[in-house]
């Protein structure tokens, strides 16, 4: 590797020694060329965080040209024309998956896309990067280049645009959003006012953004723990990031509330937990691309409960109205009310719950007797409300010869 790679690190991960990742390091050593990791696994190898031995995502930064990289690799290679024009190509090796970037520069920034140089200089390549935490190199020996001295920043928990934050900025309208991801979870002071100011004075320069690319780093800001999301949420909130991603203004109440209780959900669910006193009146990530489960967890969550729902969960008999009432009951039944000591009680009896499972079907009543058709569905109606009301205790046995007795 170049010169440039001096300082060493010995806490190498185990995958350092694993053939399918240090083949892709000598194909294209091979070749003539240099690589390095860099990115986020490169932060938690210095930070010495947990990293799985399979299923990892590797981002690389090597001075060959994509089009030998697609050369070299042939058919482990994937690529999509504007990736390709970016210098960027997808190798999958095995457990491995490596983001291949040719170094460059960003020439004609707009705000949502750059063309660029490719060269064969990192320092210029490290200068592009956004965050001086983001433009650590580590090459497959353990040695670093760290031209903007990121790892003194992410030791001690400093955020920090490389250069001037409003000309990062307006390059890339996506480190909005990067930044505030980056900060809930590394920084260890305050947000300046300043930033706070600068990021408002671009915020609704997201709405220039691509859905997939507000969808992508919103998942990654909420599947943080709870105290990091606050974080995040409350500087969306003072630069009108919320309003600018979701339309609406964020509420920290419930969020806290559930940081309280020291529970985690999934990102969804705290998105619709922020948007709390308006997620029913809005169409929120309408048109986004979320998942059909992620969908329906939020229209799920649109849905409040009556008064009569509430009383009847904080009832003695609440087990048989969680069955009724389906999914995320728990969350709901937070997000109705005001929290107090019975009703985070009953949270947490209600997610420890364990739904039982009606033991009838259809087949059990044309066993004995039963055209198909609409009786079936009335009877299994009938009897799965006798099977409720006696506490899911009555057998499967029991039922059947209420079947017979009734029939």
């Amino acid at each position: 590797m170049t010169k440039l790679f001096s300082k060493q690190i010995f806490n190498q991960p185990e995958f350092f020694t694993n053939k399918d990742f240090i083949k892709i390091f000598d194909k294209i050593f091979k070749a003539g060329g240099e690589v390095a990791l860099v990115g986020g696994v490169v932060r938690s190898i210095l930070l010495n965080e947990g990293l799985p031995n399979k299923q990892l995502s590797f981002d690389l930064a090597t001075n060959l040209h994509s089009k030998k990289l697609i050369k070299i690799f042939g058919d482990e290679i994937k690529y999509i024309e504007e990736g390709l024009r970016h210098g960027t190509v997808i190798i999958k090796s095995n457990n491995f998956i490596f983001e291949v970037t040719t170094l460059r520069e960003d020439n004609d920034s707009t705000g949502r896309y750059s063309s660029v140089i490719f060269q064969n200089n990192w320092k210029k390549d490290s200068a592009r990067r956004d965050l001086t935490i983001n433009s650590i190199y580590l090459d497959i020996n353990g040695k670093i280049f760290d031209p903007n001295d990121g790892i003194r920043d992410l030791m001690i928990g400093n955020v920090q645009f490389i250069g001037n934050i409003e000309e990062r900025l307006q390059e890339d309208y996506l480190r909005l959003i990067r930044y505030v991801r980056f900060f809930s979870k590394y920084s260890k002071f305050k947000i300046t006012n300043n930033k706070i100011l600068v990021l408002k004075k671009y915020s609704y320069k997201v709405r220039t953004l691509s859905r997939e690319r507000l969808i992508d780093e919103s998942r990654k800001i909420f599947s943080q723990t709870i105290k990091n999301c606050i974080i995040a949420a409350d500087i969306m909130m003072k630069t009108d990031l919320d309003i600018a991603c979701y339309g609406e203004k964020f509420d920290l109440t419930k969020l806290h509330e559930l940081k309280e209780l020291n529970i985690e959900i999934n990102w969804i669910q705290k998105v619709a937990i922020l948007l709390n006193n308006k997620i029913k009146n809005t169409n929120i990530l309408k048109n986004f691309p979320i998942s059909s489960l992620e969908s329906k967890i939020l229209n799920n969550l649109k849905c409040r409960f009556t008064k009569e729902n509430i009383n009847s969960l904080l009832s003695n008999q609440w087990q048989k109205h969680v069955y009724y009432l389906g999914d995320d009951v728990g969350i709901k039944l937070l997000m109705s009310i005001d929290l107090s000591e019975k009703t985070m009680k009953r949270y947490y009896d209600i997610i420890n719950f364990e739904t039982p499972k009606f033991p009838l079907n259809g087949h059990d009543l044309i066993k004995r007797g039963f055209k198909q058709g609409k009786e079936i569905g009335k009877n299994l109606n009938r009897i799965e409300k006798k099977w409720v009301n006696s506490n899911f205790m009555l057998t499967k046995n029991e039922l059947l010869d209420e079947i017979r007795i009734e029939t």
